[in-house]
Formats: structure tokens, C-alpha cells, sequence
């Protein structure tokens, strides 16, 4: 049987045409990745701003300028985070409150407590910087660092 040249055109085009649409293209899914690359996709972009100092997780406090404190937020488990300093651990069970202090490297503490209030004092040559914590009588931390200028 022999087909007219028009209807074999028509035939190979239909295949064709039909890739031809508007829409985009499906994106392709990371699963099916047969490289070796461990490459993650990259986030889409979002209008919220991006975490800066001040966003840092709980627990995680930054240093303020020399000569200025800052308000620490309470942290839900007691544990502060002074990235290259040390790290705190502050309990205020049974209505008193209680102070694990530990330094990095090239730091000292020096600490004072008394039942509802906690003085920390991390040095390193010339520089000072205190954490104080206060219980509140309704239970709640209140806790305050500084960078004092020496």
C-alpha cells in the first residue's frame, strides 16, 4: 500500500506538535539525578529577610559591642552559647538558681552566685565580657550580657 506524501508528513509531524504548548516545562526532580554530584537544588528566593546577628538560634548569644550589653532571651533548656568564648548552663529549679560555666581555650571565669541571681565573668587578656542572670519572683530568667571596655 502506498501512502501520499502529504499524510506521511502529517503523521511525522503530529509527534512533533505535541512538545509544541505554552506551559513550561515540568521541573525535573533531584531523585533522579544519576551524576555523582551531591549538589543540593537552590532555594527559591523569598521577600522575608534573612536572618542577621540578631536572629540567632535559641540559646546562641552574640557578643555586644565593647562597652555595651544586650538583653539574652531565656533559653527553653537553660543552655547559652558564646560562640569562642563558652558556654553556660543555668537551672532555676526549686526556686533558686544554679550556674555551669565552661570556657574555650585562652579564657577564664570567675563567678558569683547567691539563690536568685548569677554573675559570670569570662576574661582573655584585656577583654571582659559578663553575663548576669536574675530569677524573677514569677520564675522567669532574666539575663544580660556585656562587653565591659577595660
Amino acid at each position: 500500500m502506498r501512502r501520499s506524501p502529504a499524510v506521511v508528513l502529517v503523521l511525522l509531524a503530529v509527534p512533533l506538535l505535541a512538545g509544541c504548548t505554552d506551559d513550561p516545562p515540568a521541573p525535573a526532580e533531584a531523585s533522579r539525578s544519576t551524576g555523582s554530584s551531591s549538589a543540593e537544588p537552590s532555594p527559591e528566593p523569598s521577600d522575608e529577610p534573612s536572618p542577621g546577628p540578631s536572629a540567632s538560634a535559641p540559646g546562641q548569644v552574640e557578643r555586644p559591642a565593647p562597652g555595651t550589653c544586650a538583653a539574652v532571651p531565656e533559653s527553653p533548656d537553660g543552655r547559652y552559647s558564646l560562640p569562642g568564648i563558652g558556654t553556660l548552663r543555668l537551672d532555676a529549679e526549686g526556686g533558686g538558681l544554679s550556674i555551669e560555666a565552661r570556657s574555650d581555650d585562652g579564657w577564664s571565669i570567675n563567678s558569683s552566685s547567691d539563690d536568685d541571681e548569677v554573675d559570670v565573668e569570662f576574661r582573655r587578656g584585656d577583654e571582659d565580657v559578663d553575663v548576669e542572670a536574675d530569677l524573677r519572683d514569677d520564675g522567669r530568667l532574666e539575663i544580660q550580657i556585656c562587653d565591659d571596655d577595660d
